[in-house]
């Protein structure tokens, strides 16, 4: 089955990370491969969402990267996650 879930908040603070990290872990316990994807330049969630699905965490970043090298990024991650 493929799918995919964003967490999204209005603002910083509000408890995306909290969310999704214990989403992914919950996923993970239920024998699902997850793969994780931060959007924006942050290096510190996605450490998170690594120790949480044993998987590295990817970033998207539509300032920093074109939005082919955003979807060649998760589609290939997208990819190796179903191949598991």
């Amino acid at each position: 089955m493929k799918s995919a879930i964003v967490i999204a908040g209005t603002h910083s603070g509000v408890g995306k990370t909290t969310i999704a990290t214990a989403l992914m872990a919950a996923y993970c316990r239920r024998g699902l491969t997850v793969q994780s994807f931060k959007v924006g330049p942050d290096f510190i969630d996605p450490g998170f969402h690594t120790i949480a699905t044993g998987r590295p965490s990817r970033n998207l970043d539509g300032w920093m990267l074109t939005k082919d090298t955003n979807q060649r990024i998760f589609l290939d991650a997208f990819a190796t996650a179903l191949e598991r």
